[in-house]
C-alpha cells in the first residue's frame, strides 16, 4: 500500500524497487545506488583538492592506528608536515600555483608510502601521516627519504621558470606498554 510505501521512506530508505523488476535492471539498480553511496562516503572524508584524507578522517585513522598498536602491542608513527613559506608561494604564483604544490605533495606521499599508511590533510599546507608497525627509527628513515624527495621536486611557475619547495617534519611514535 501507499502507506507501507511512505513509512518505509520514512524510515530511512532511499526507494523501493518493485517485485516486478527485471533482473538486470534490478542489479544495475543496486550497482548504481552503491556507487553512488561509495561517492558520498568518500567526498565526505577526502579533502577535495588532493583526495587525501580530510582532518576529521585522519584524526579518526590515528585513533583507530594508536587502539590496533595498544591491542597488538605493536608501535605506530605519527609524523606532520608543514611545507615551509607557503604563504610566499601562493603571493608569488598565485592560489592556483599553491593548489598545484598542494597536489605534487600529496599525490608523492601516496606514491611514497605503504598502502598500510594513512595520509591526510590536517589543514592549509599541514599534513598527518601515520606509519602503521614502526618504531621512530623505521619512521625516520622513511620520513628522511621523504624530505630529500620533496626538496628535489621541481614546481613549473613558466615555461621557462621552476622553484621548488621544502618541508618541516615531526614526528613522535606511539608505543604503548602496560605497566
Amino acid at each position: 500500500t501507499m502507506q507501507n510505501k511512505v513509512s518505509i521512506i520514512q524510515a530511512g530508505s532511499d526507494d523501493l524497487i518493485s517485485k516486478q523488476t527485471a533482473p538486470s535492471l534490478f542489479v544495475a539498480q543496486v550497482i548504481s545506488r552503491a556507487q553512488r553511496g561509495h561517492d558520498i562516503r568518500s567526498s565526505a572524508s577526502r579533502d577535495s583538492l588532493t583526495g587525501l584524507l580530510n582532518h576529521t578522517q585522519i584524526l579518526v585513522a590515528a585513533r583507530r592506528c594508536f587502539n590496533v598498536a595498544k591491542r597488538i602491542n605493536s608501535q605506530v608513527c605519527i609524523a606532520m608536515f608543514d611545507l615551509d613559506h607557503f604563504k610566499k608561494v601562493n603571493d608569488t604564483y598565485g592560489h592556483s600555483g599553491g593548489d598545484k604544490v598542494l597536489l605534487a605533495f600529496a599525490h608523492l606521499l601516496q606514491q611514497s608510502l605503504r598502502q598500510t599508511d594513512f595520509t591526510g590533510r590536517y589543514g592549509g599546507e599541514e599534513f598527518m601521516i601515520l606509519l602503521v608497525e614502526s618504531d621512530e627509527s623505521q619512521a625516520s628513515i622513511i620520513l628522511e627519504t621523504l624530505r630529500m624527495k620533496i626538496a628535489e621536486m621541481r614546481m613549473a611557475a613558466s615555461a621557462t621558470e621552476t622553484f621548488s619547495i621544502t618541508v618541516s617534519i615531526g614526528i613522535a611514535e606511539y608505543d604503548y606498554h602496560p605497566d
